[in-house]
């Protein structure tokens, strides 16, 4: 299934102040790039936090739009992780794909945002397609990047935390086999697995974690963290190149770390602007 779902590209992370957020990522050892104006129908801006593998992304709206009034609708509620996108390299044959299949995916969209560059100023160019909430239990959708070298640029990877890659994301629901099963069809070269208390997507680019409520009570149980309705993207797994030495950064910067699942360190949603992060080695 050439043109389903072969990895995650990134997570967005919804904020009320982008500046707050910015700060708030710097002090965790984050290195965010210059903040992107997204397109007028677009109406949001942003700091991405580019990685080796995958990046994460901090929005706030600037306007109100027709394109972002559910990014509105989740911030009337909460702050933190809202979406998943995932990789493709040609959005509109995976619109085509998933239409062949039954999967009917919706919001083709191209936008674009200006970057400011030393040899000179850019632009950024984008084309997405919205898996629908029949498939998706929470916002998901397809990125295809047209300038891939405008946003990875090598100025924008070290990050002073030690962090390397996006390892993958986690959702909590109140039925994981269902909706597993309702999205798995959308994948590529990807494997199911797991049982009622969490289900696990595995693809070539990353881990999609499925868990329901009790899962969440036990995976972090020593996690400081407010739940909310179901469901909803609750954790960001990020890899590292040295768990020590980001340990060592973060409690320098006063940012207290908490044993997580399977090994690894997490912070905690009031110190990571509303998300869960964990980190571990590779």
């Amino acid at each position: 299934m050439a043109d389903g779902i072969s990895g995650i590209d990134h997570c967005i992370v919804l904020v009320h102040d982008l500046e707050a957020a910015r700060a708030q990522m710097a002090h965790l050892g984050f290195a965010p790039a210059p903040r992107g104006v997204h397109s007028e129908h677009m109406g949001t801006h942003n700091h991405c936090v580019m990685l080796e593998r995958g990046y994460f992304e901090v929005l706030a709206v600037r306007h109100p739009t027709e394109r972002n009034e559910r990014w509105r609708n989740v911030l009337a509620t909460r702050e933190g992780l809202a979406a998943v996108a995932y990789q493709t390299q040609d959005a509109r044959a995976a619109d085509a794909h998933f239409h062949s299949v039954g999967i009917e995916s919706h919001s083709l969209v191209d936008f674009a945002r200006p970057v400011e560059l030393p040899e000179g100023d850019r632009e950024a160019s984008f084309t997405t397609v919205t898996l629908p909430p029949e498939v998706a239990p929470v916002p998901m959708f397809l990125c295809q990047h047209h300038t891939p070298d405008v946003v990875w640029r090598p100025e924008y990877l070290p990050q002073p935390n030690g962090c390397i890659g996006l390892k993958g994301a986690e959702l909590v629901v109140s039925d994981t086999v269902s909706a597993a099963q309702s999205l798995f069809p959308a994948f590529a070269d990807s494997e199911l697995g797991g049982d009622a208390r969490q289900q696990t997507i595995t693809t070539p680019g990353g881990v999609l974690r499925i868990t329901s409520q009790d899962g969440l009570a036990e995976r972090y149980a020593a996690v400081p963290r407010t739940d909310h309705a179901l469901p909803y993207v609750v954790a960001l797994h990020l890899a590292v190149s040295n768990i020590d030495a980001t340990e060592a950064f973060l409690a320098s910067a006063g940012v207290a770390t908490h044993p997580g699942p399977d090994g690894t360190r997490c912070v905690a949603p009031a110190d990571a602007c509303g998300a869960i992060l964990t980190f571990s080695e590779h």
